[in-house]
């Protein structure tokens, strides 16, 4: 076999292994050393060849530097946080959802379950009760900010079966 077909053929190889991980945002769990041994076509030894199977993935800091608006109905004014335990939806603090948990904080969707109290405000908003309903939160398209942050610039809170309902908020990001 020719030098430049075993070096075409060993290029091929490093593209085929090292793309395995393109696109990944997730650290490698270890990492691995393919050894491709070629044999030419003489009598001499075998000649090992180590490609290494993926390249580090581009950073994003740590999740604390992914955040969300928490107070979509008003504007965000740097109302921002790293997965927010509770989003106000109301300006007076008669609609909210809180005890959030998050699945996929850090990637370019996360969800997130929580429970939607809305006060019934009677005899007034002062002295109404909470009622409390399943929720999902929704976030996504991560918008860069500040010197390496990232926020969430979409949120979709959906409560069907409410009197909230479903409400879609864009342009969060600062």
């Amino acid at each position: 076999m020719k030098k430049s077909a075993i070096a075409a053929a060993m290029g091929v190889l490093a593209v085929l292994v090292t793309g395995c991980n393109f696109g990944s945002h997730a650290a490698p769990k270890s990492h691995h050393t393919v050894t491709v041994v070629v044999t030419p076509s003489t009598s001499a030894p075998p000649t090992p060849t180590q490609v290494p199977t993926s390249a580090a993935p581009p950073s994003i800091g740590s999740l604390s530097d992914i955040t969300v608006c928490i107070a979509p109905v008003v504007s965000c004014q740097g109302e921002l946080k790293s997965q927010p335990e509770t989003i106000l939806l109301s300006g007076d603090g008669s609609v909210f959802v809180n005890d959030l948990a998050w699945t996929g904080w850090g990637s370019e969707g996360a969800t997130g379950h929580g429970t939607l109290k809305i006060d019934n405000c009677k005899p007034n908003c002062a002295q109404g009760s909470f009622k409390d309903y399943e929720a999902t939160i929704v976030v996504d398209n991560l918008t860069p900010y500040d010197s390496g942050k990232q926020a969430y610039d979409t949120m979709n809170v959906e409560a069907p079966g409410t009197p909230f309902g479903s409400r879609t908020y864009h342009n969060l990001a600062p």
